[in-house]
């Protein structure tokens, strides 16, 4: 019987260490869309969908927000060429539009404590604060003067305040009433509305208050305590709101508790991110702040002192890009400007006393890239980084340490966020348009254009003495319609050759098939989570085992690359691969002086 030597675990993706040097279970530069799925399998990514409509715009997505408002509901906002929109059945609704047509974009939520409602914060670019309650209904009927909505219960239950404005086809119409009800009144002028036209409450935009410098624009906001903060990477003031009122940022003195704040500190400011005890600001080149408060009493009167910690950093420790940072439960992740992925705070599973940064075993590819308009999100245990000059996403699986190959959906992600099932969603960075990542087995239609799995040189154990192989074996999953390509390439760039061989799921002396409704386990191979998506799979996936065979070709160290490309629906997964390499009867002369 054949002795096999065999992968059988997948370590990751590396561009760091010396790809002769390293395990055989690491995959090298050159893999993109494939990933190492939570059963430890290597194989096909899923595809994308597009969210709504096709673009309308001249830009891209310049920011967008996932919020679960305090009346139930789940929006997800964007903003683009001067409009702010939300996505409801799968449509997409300006709220406002008009606005600065910048790459400027921030989106935060405060509490309204006067008309007892959680308020979507928002800024442009400008020099002025928007706020929306996230009141959305549809049309039922209507006269000149009410309108009754489609929707069970009451207009106040959706986020409409008592009176105000409502929205409708761009055009704002005043309402006095009837917010308890199914019905809105003391409307005047109303046309005649189709039935489920969409109604919004009023975008409400207040210009900066006194204490902001004069001229100043809003390029970053976060909340902490149900307090505002402000900033501008062309000024070193930070602008704090009270708790009881996010459009007062004055205070007493001594300060009262929740008063008003503005803070100087040693850099300019590049946006801000809360943690579990305080606000972090983060400067452009070197500096990271925590704010911290205290409480003290005097003579039994409670006032609030702060302080401003200036972390321990080097130089080029700032963020990088503004959208480059996430929360991770009580940790921020961040992109320096050196470039790397580092760490505020201890993240579970990472090691909070290493030296290095995550990104030091892709630093030759953290080194290469154009972080502009970068982009992270915390997703499914996973840190998200989008690269839209590169057209690319990369996955850090913070559960198990490693980081996945690139994923190339064709065009430049820029913007992530989350949505209501809570699937990734990329927003286009070129033009308005929104994906939902990582869904079915297509992009949008269209075949996934390549699975690239390029594994690290193996020498099998020793450097100086020639191998052979006779059998290279192999078994997964593959779909029927699919065609996976293997190649083994003998030394350096195929110096000593290269033998291509086809796997096919059609093929029925190697693939294996049965009619279940069991699948694999009780789920259909894929079904389970890929990277932290579902990848449901054609229902004839199929179990492949292949020995090929092949001529012996004398060599140092083998490569090998599973590849597929441009098959509709396609799907493969890895288990195991290897072969039987033995040392060779030949010597090594040819390096032998």
């Amino acid at each position: 019987m054949a002795e096999y030597i065999l992968t059988e675990e997948y370590l990751g993706y590396i561009s760091k260490p010396e790809l002769t040097n390293t395990k055989s279970g690491y995959l090298a530069p050159g893999s993109i869309n494939v990933i190492i799925d939570w059963s430890g399998i290597i194989g096909t990514r899923a595809g994308f969908v597009r969210l709504g409509r096709v673009a309308s715009g001249s830009n891209g997505v310049d920011d967008a927000f996932d919020w679960d408002t305090s009346k139930g509901f789940y929006h997800l906002l964007r903003k683009y060429d001067g409009v702010v929109e939300f996505l409801y059945n799968d449509e997409w609704y300006p709220i406002i539009s008009g606005l600065t047509n910048s790459k400027i974009a921030g989106f935060t939520t405060v509490y309204d404590n006067t008309n007892k409602v959680t308020k979507c914060i928002f800024i442009v670019g400008d020099t002025n604060i928007y706020e929306w309650t996230g009141g959305f209904a549809t049309v039922a009927s209507n006269t000149a003067n009410t309108i009754t909505m489609q929707q069970a219960g009451t207009w106040g239950g959706r986020g409409f305040l008592t009176t105000g404005s409502v929205r409708i086809n761009g055009v704002d119409y005043a309402y006095t009433g009837g917010t308890a009800t199914q019905t809105i009144t003391g409307l005047s002028g109303l046309p005649a509305l189709p039935v489920g036209t969409m109604v919004t409450m009023k975008v409400g935009s207040t210009p900066n208050p006194v204490q902001f410098p004069v001229g100043q624009i809003n390029e970053h906001i976060g909340i902490f305590r149900n307090q505002l903060y402000f900033g501008s990477s062309a000024s070193r003031v930070v602008l704090v709101s009270k708790a009881s009122n996010y459009l007062d940022f004055s205070s007493s003195t001594p300060r009262a508790v929740g008063d008003g704040n503005s803070v100087t500190i040693d850099d300019v400011c590049m946006g801000f991110i809360a943690s579990e005890n305080s606000m972090t600001i983060f400067g452009k080149n070197d500096d990271i702040y925590n704010i911290k408060y205290d409480i003290v009493t005097t003579n039994t009167v409670p006032y609030e002192v702060f302080a401003i910690n200036k972390l321990k950093t080097a130089r080029r420790q700032g963020l990088l890009t503004r959208s480059a940072k996430t929360t991770i439960k009580n940790a921020i992740a961040y992109i320096t400007r050196e470039p790397t992925l580092d760490t505020v705070g201890s993240i579970e599973n990472v090691n909070s006393t290493q030296n290095v940064p995550i990104s030091d075993i892709i630093k030759n590819d953290f080194d290469s890239y154009d972080f502009t308009d970068a982009y992270l999100k915390y997703w499914k245990r996973n840190i998200v980084i989008s690269i839209p000059k590169h057209n690319l996403i990369l996955l850090y699986d913070l559960q198990r340490g490693l980081w996945q190959p690139p994923q190339s959906f064709g065009f430049p992600i820029g913007v992530l966020s989350i949505g209501a099932d809570g699937g990734l969603i990329g927003h286009h960075y070129l033009k308005d348009e929104s994906y939902k990542l990582f869904t079915g087995l297509n992009d949008n239609g269209v075949a996934i254009f390549q699975h690239t799995a390029l594994f690290v040189l193996n020498n099998f154990g020793t450097r100086y003495e020639k191998k052979q192989l006779s059998k290279y074996v192999q078994d997964g999953y593959i779909s029927a319609n699919a065609t996976l390509k293997r190649k083994l390439i003998y030394d350096y760039r195929g110096q000593a050759g290269e033998s291509e061989k086809e796997i096919s799921g059609a093929n029925p002396r190697t693939t294996y098939y049965r009619e279940t409704n069991a699948g694999f386990g009780q789920a259909h191979i894929g079904e389970r989570p890929l990277s932290g998506s579902q990848l449901t799979p054609p229902d004839d996936i199929r179990r492949f085992r292949v020995i090929h065979s092949e001529y012996p070709v004398q060599f140092y160290e083998l490569q090998v690359k599973y590849e597929m490309k441009d098959v509709l629906n396609g799907v493969w997964k890895l288990v195991v691969h290897g072969s039987d390499a033995a040392l060779s009867d030949i010597e090594p002369n040819e390096i032998t002086e």
